[in-house]
């Protein structure tokens, strides 16, 4: 365990190093977009869409506040709604001679929200037919994004979302404009 420690700071470091080198992220950049999403877990799998909007504190450290909505999903017992609302920071590494190709670790909070249609006979069960629920949610993950040109990129991402009761990956596919 130690050893792992050991190495995944060495290069932890040697990434923050190489990454001083090029700056395709200047400071106070910003970028509006639109997101796909796949939500799943063992008991719940459904796709969402979303809008973003990425800000650039400082040079390669971006904010992403987002929105997602998730399909409703129809299981035998009820139907489910999804939502949820994060801010997550990126720390871009630009890759490449042109530095269009970047990767990027996250990490952020969330607000995730659901709600429950309980359907027939379990209706019954629950005091009242609808149940609705919010938690706070820790996000962590990485990315890549590229430049398709200098207004427009595409990425994408995968964050595990840490939910009381209710972890799961979600997979992204993503578009922004910058302005």
């Amino acid at each position: 365990m130690k050893t792992l420690f050991q190495k995944t700071t060495m290069l932890a470091t040697i990434c923050l190093l190489f990454s001083v080198s090029g700056f395709a992220q200047q400071k106070g950049e910003m970028a509006v977009g639109l997101n796909l999403n796949y939500g799943t877990n063992s008991t719940l799998n459904n796709f969402g869409l979303g809008a973003k909007f990425q800000w650039n504190v400082i040079d390669n450290l971006r904010l992403e506040p987002s929105f997602n909505y998730y399909f409703g999903k129809d299981l035998v017992v009820a139907k489910y709604n999804m939502w949820d609302a994060n801010i997550n920071v990126h720390y871009l590494f630009p890759l490449g001679k042109e530095k269009r190709f970047m990767l990027y670790p996250l990490a952020g909070i969330g607000l995730l929200g659901t709600s429950v249609k309980y359907k027939g006979e379990y209706a019954e069960f629950v005091d009242g037919k609808n149940v609705s629920a919010s938690d706070f949610a820790f996000n962590i993950g990485g990315g890549a994004e590229y430049l398709l040109t200098e207004k427009f990129s595409v990425g994408a991402e995968i964050k595990y979302q840490i939910v009381s009761g209710w972890n799961r990956p979600v997979f992204t596919l993503g578009a922004a404009y910058r302005f």
